[in-house]
């Protein structure tokens, strides 16, 4: 699946394509590994200038970011319309309170893989690493430029972000718990709708940054991150490399498996 607006990007068509294409003896890319085998060189045999195709977001990561983007959505425009004092019958209370649902059922997905996946769903991939502490002014750099300046590249998470995911959930936790306290009148009635009214401002902003990186990813990146995050794949154009430590730290180094015949991968 490639979105309309992605259209523009050589290394989305390629995505498209091997998506879409049936399976073949070839072969494809299946996964990077995180460390270097001992007693492999650290020259790395990439081809200069190739488009590859790595699934990097499992399907609850994928299923948990989709149920807490559409849950914060309706929440956010129904508690606009509560608070803006328009009688619109009980219809935005009731959505309210259903987004709820939908915003919980996402933080406990989110919540579970935090502490039980294996890899870049778990809680310690949205802690920095010192590779990604030295690649953070670069994204700064990339975002307060508007794009203009070169965008580092990254695995799964960006590196700027990550931390601010792992806030972002702990926010979204505690907003549902000023919600939950509202509903049942504990504490404080208005200290606790102001508190809740106040974090979702917070959220918001939050929200409208990620927006802004998200567009600044897809016309300047060109990396496909936002349909990444509905089929799982993204796509790597690496230049030539010599050593892995041009990637820093955090270097992967690709593996190619062959693929059995008539077995297609999920």
């Amino acid at each position: 699946m490639i979105l309309p607006w992605q259209r523009h990007s050589a290394a989305c068509k390629v995505l498209a394509h091997r998506l879409n294409a049936p399976p073949s003896r070839s072969g494809r890319m299946v996964d990077l590994v995180t460390d270097r085998p001992r007693g492999m060189p650290k020259t790395n045999p990439i081809k200069p200038n190739s488009i590859y195709l790595v699934k990097v977001w499992p399907a609850g990561v994928r299923a948990a970011h989709w149920l807490l983007a559409a849950g914060f959505v309706v929440l956010m425009t129904t508690g606009w319309i509560m608070a803006s004092g328009r009688y619109l019958g009980e219809a935005p209370v009731d959505f309210h309170y259903l987004a709820a649902y939908l915003l919980l059922a996402g933080l406990v997905l989110r919540g579970w893989l935090l502490v039980t996946h294996p890899a870049v769903g778990n809680w310690r991939a949205l802690w920095p690493s010192a590779g990604q502490w030295r690649a953070m002014p670069a994204m700064l750099r990339f975002y307060l430029s508007l794009g203009r300046s070169e965008l580092p590249r990254w695995f799964a998470h960006n590196p700027l972000w990550a931390p601010v995911y792992l806030v972002w959930m702990l926010l979204l936790a505690a907003q549902a718990g000023l919600g939950l306290a509202a509903i049942q009148g504990w504490g404080e009635a208005d200290a606790v709708l102001d508190w809740h009214e106040g974090l979702a401002q917070i959220l918001v902003a939050l929200f409208g940054f990620h927006l802004l990186a998200v567009v600044l990813h897809e016309l300047r990146g060109r990396r496909c991150d936002t349909s990444a995050m509905v089929h799982g794949y993204r796509v790597f154009d690496l230049p030539p490399v010599e050593s892995d430590s041009a990637f820093g730290e955090d270097a992967r180094i690709i593996r190619f498996e062959p693929r059995t015949q008539g077995r297609r991968d999920g």
